[in-house]
């Protein structure tokens, strides 16, 4: 029985996977270099077993004959499994010559043969086996002589079928092949641009719609956080719906689909910009807000009497805002216009002496170490202070209290909670923002140019993909908030039933 799993082995593993499979299908998914590689270890592993098992029957048949007292403990059951394991084991890689290769084939075909031959009782078991299939089809063709006529009736009525539906594809085909020419010379031959045209109105559909759900579920109260918490978080959320309005729908979306729009106008263009660098920069030195208050409330314990209250919290957000834009104030007097035409100034981009300036180049690296690798530095540090307190207090409050009393301690599951949603929000900014961050260091150290008019170019798509991923970033809080607080997830859910039960009722009512 192993002998003949083993030949199985070999026709699957090396004839039709291999040798039939690069005669005839040679571009085949299963010449993919991984997939063909695991398919010619499991041939030669197969060619040895069926060698070996056949040594090793060759054996237990010399131990039956020769080896009377060896025969009871060798010729059983249990040792035949043991050496067919051993065996299977035992996989040197030799490699053949082609014609020694073909019959080493061949010979796993020949066993069956050998059976036939030598074994009377294997000789009638195989003939069974060939005549029954076939005395079932003689005795359905004599009841069903009508069979053939209605295969081959439901064969042309299939092929008929099978046509008009080939016909539908190709005619659907190729009107979608002419909509999908067109949509590219529309959009043009960038896939980042493809991309960025679906992706920006997708960001804002789904963005700004869950950014004022949280505004009004925060607003209400009633999510089980403390005022402080609930004043840092509603200032997050309303600086990233800001974001998501200035960045993404009145500098992308317009710029895209709008692009003659009044709000392309120079003075409006650099307002534009201006708002957008500004409420950037406040989400991100809010988040940096919010860390530094959790570090206060689990770390200190006599600051967080003063610090850790609402009053402080609103004087916080202020001044970063304020901060925000004095910093960002600047920039608006380095554009330029792009275009006249009537008299009239479009669009806008930064002068030439930006780049150049020796204070505009150190105003541009203050920037971009303010945001955001200031950021990154304090989020780091804040959250490696608080959650080795968390765990550190943690360990000494259950060393304290029982085992059942530890199973039921909600101290410790705020505390998990607080973890999670402080890492949760803080590792999103961190990895969203990665890729914008490595671009900047690699333009600043090799001195490359900041735009590129070929968005086929590495950097440039670097550049694309970075940026879009920061601006993902106002849109994650919403969700981390849903999954790291279960009372905000209820809110959600009532938010969502709320206005659906007011249209049903409606309904019935127009309709009674």
């Amino acid at each position: 029985m192993a002998m003949a799993a083993a030949d199985f082995c070999v026709l699957v593993f090396d004839v039709i996977l291999y040798e039939i499979k690069d005669a005839y299908f040679p571009y085949s998914f299963l010449n993919y270099t991984p997939i063909c590689s695991f398919n010619l270890v499991l041939y030669l592993a197969s060619i040895d077993l069926s060698v070996w098992m056949t040594v090793a029957f060759t054996f237990d048949r010399f131990v039956a004959i020769c080896c009377q007292k060896l025969r009871r403990r060798f010729c059983t059951p249990k040792t035949a499994d043991n050496q067919f394991l051993e065996t299977s084991y035992n996989d040197p890689f030799t490699i053949l010559e082609q014609t020694g290769y073909i019959l080493s084939t061949l010979s796993c075909c020949t066993n069956t043969i050998i059976y036939a031959v030598s074994q009377r009782k294997f000789r009638e078991e195989l003939q069974n086996m060939i005549k029954r299939p076939l005395t079932l089809i003689m005795q359905s063709l004599k009841k069903k002589r009508n069979i053939i006529a209605t295969f081959y009736a439901e064969i042309e009525v299939v092929h008929s079928a099978l046509c008009m539906f080939l016909r539908t594809l190709h005619w659907r085909w190729t009107l979608i092949h002419h909509y999908c020419i067109l949509w590219r010379q529309k959009m043009g031959q960038s896939i980042i641009i493809q991309v960025e045209k679906i992706y920006y109105p997708t960001l804002a559909v789904v963005g700004v719609p869950a950014n004022i759900l949280t505004i009004v579920i925060l607003s209400r109260g009633s999510c089980g956080l403390s005022r402080c918490i609930t004043r840092y978080l509603l200032a997050m959320a309303v600086a990233d719906l800001l974001v998501l309005i200035f960045t993404v729908i009145l500098f992308e979306i317009n710029d895209m689909y709008f692009p003659n729009s009044f709000l392309n106008y120079t003075t409006i263009c650099s307002l534009k910009h201006i708002l957008g660098f500004i409420v950037v920069d406040c989400s991100v030195w809010l988040t940096v807000t919010f860390t530094f208050d959790r570090f206060v409330a689990i770390c200190c314990p006599k600051l967080r009497i003063k610090y850790c209250t609402e009053k402080t919290a609103s004087v916080v957000v202020a001044t970063v805002c304020g901060l925000c834009v004095f910093e960002n104030t600047p920039i608006y007097f380095v554009f330029q216009p792009v275009k006249r035409v009537n008299q009239i100034s479009w669009h806008c981009s930064l002068k030439s002496s930006f780049y150049t300036a020796k204070a505009w180049l150190v105003y541009s690296w203050i920037d971009s170490t303010l945001t955001p690798y200031a950021p990154f530095v304090l989020i780091f540090l804040f959250n490696a202070l608080t959650i080795k307190h968390i765990l550190v207090a943690s360990k000494i409050r259950k060393g304290l209290r029982s085992s059942r009393e530890n199973q039921n301690d909600l101290e410790v599951q705020n505390r998990r909670k607080s973890i999670i949603l402080l890492i949760s929000i803080s590792a999103s900014f961190v990895l969203l923002w990665m890729i914008a961050s490595i671009y900047f260091i690699y333009v600043k150290v090799t001195d490359a140019k900041h735009f590129h008019s070929d968005y086929s170019h590495p950097l440039v798509v670097m550049e694309q993909t970075g940026y879009m991923l920061q601006l993902l970033s106002p849109c994650t809080n919403t969700f981390i908030y849903a999954v790291a607080q279960t009372k905000f997830r209820t809110e959600v859910h009532q938010a969502i039933k709320y206005p659906i039960a007011i249209i049903i009722n409606l309904i019935k009512s127009l309709w009674s």
